[in-house]
């Protein structure tokens, strides 16, 4: 076995050994259960998981947003990483692949991003890549792309929230899901900062400034450096100063106090 996690995956009053393998030369991947009964151990359950694995994050058992356990693991594939769900249907093992839910797999992410309970629900919910519509076309900029934080019943994915994750600079954006379609993200690495500006779908331009966000390392960070050109201290830590800056009467109804109660710091 390649990992392996221990817990009541069958709802019953015992506990399962549950064993994740990856044999790469014949690019499979395998879940199965096994139960301890009194005179052996026995798998009731397989199935199998994506081919394109080659290596597991620690897996965790948690549930469904239906309330049934299952086991939720983050796994390498290619230059990205993956979600495999494993569960019980009806007494057989089943993931996502073996239930045809996705064709492809739609938690695919190049991201650092990693399954949890981002909203605090008590569910864990999938970090799903969606990329920003003002960047999807204009092959001549990297596109950007958004995160959909989902949980999953056995059916489907929903979206509970919705953010632009900076992990180069330590936070996170929540953005409602009525303006995402009229956001364009321009990123100024060098600098830190990230500029939010209108977009028109409809005739695919750019139009004027929504809000920033900056980052100000700590150590070389002064009030008088940015006297007088309207920034607002979102939040501060050891590392960082986060600055925001909002425009007056945006159309998209942003405002200083929508923005810091978007804004989350990383741990």
């Amino acid at each position: 076995y390649s990992d392996f996690i221990c817990g009541n995956l069958t709802g019953d009053s015992k506990n399962e050994l549950i064993v994740l393998g990856i044999n790469i030369s014949d690019k499979s991947a395998t879940a199965k259960v096994l139960s301890l009964n009194s005179n052996s151990i026995d798998e009731i359950g397989s199935v199998q998981l994506d081919g394109g694995i080659t290596s597991y994050h620690t897996p965790v058992l948690s549930t469904l947003s239906d309330s049934r356990p299952a086991v939720y693991v983050d796994a390498v594939k290619g230059v990205g990483t993956i979600t495999e769900i494993i569960w019980f249907e009806k007494d057989v093992l089943t993931n996502t692949k073996r239930s045809n839910i996705e064709e492809e797999n739609i938690t695919f992410r190049t991201t650092l991003a990693t399954t949890q309970d981002f909203n605090n629900d008590g569910i864990l919910e999938v970090p799903i890549s969606q990329i920003l519509k003002s960047t999807e076309k204009n092959e001549e900029i990297d596109k950007v792309y958004v995160t959909n934080w989902s949980s999953f019943d056995g059916k489907s994915f929903k979206t509970v929230a919705s953010a632009f994750m900076n992990y180069s600079d330590g936070y996170y954006l929540t953005i409602s899901e009525n303006i995402l379609d009229k956001l364009y993200l321009a990123r100024k690495i060098d600098s830190k900062l990230r500029i939010f500006y209108l977009y028109d779908l409809k005739t695919e331009t750019q139009g004027d400034e929504v809000f920033r966000i900056m980052a100000v390392d700590k150590n070389s960070y002064s009030e008088e450096t940015y006297e007088g050109q309207s920034y607002e201290v979102a939040y501060e830590n050891d590392t960082y100063v986060y600055l925001i800056r909002v425009e007056n009467n945006n159309p998209v109804g942003m405002t200083e106090e929508i923005l810091k109660a978007s804004f989350g710091v990383l741990k």
